[in-house]
């Protein structure tokens, strides 16, 4: 939860870096190559998703979702 939030460090550099790889596959798979995304830029990708919020807004999002889900069924 710290890494979602912030927190510098190697964790955080490998959750990126795992991002990162699954950024350029889902960007290969949908879109046949990848036109101009390499590993050095999903990685980027991925380290301001953190920095800005996106990764843990997605996160309380799903959680939200889920919520609402288990009331309804």
């Amino acid at each position: 939860m710290k890494i979602l939030k912030g927190e510098k460090g190697p964790l955080r550099d490998t959750v990126c870096m795992n991002a990162a790889a699954a950024i350029l596959a889902a960007t290969r798979q949908f879109s046949g190559t990848g036109p101009g995304l390499d590993l050095k830029h999903a990685f980027a990708i991925a380290q301001n998703s953190l920095d800005e919020g996106k990764a843990y807004a997605k996160l309380e999002g799903l959680r939200a979702a889920l919520a609402s889900m288990k009331k309804d069924g």
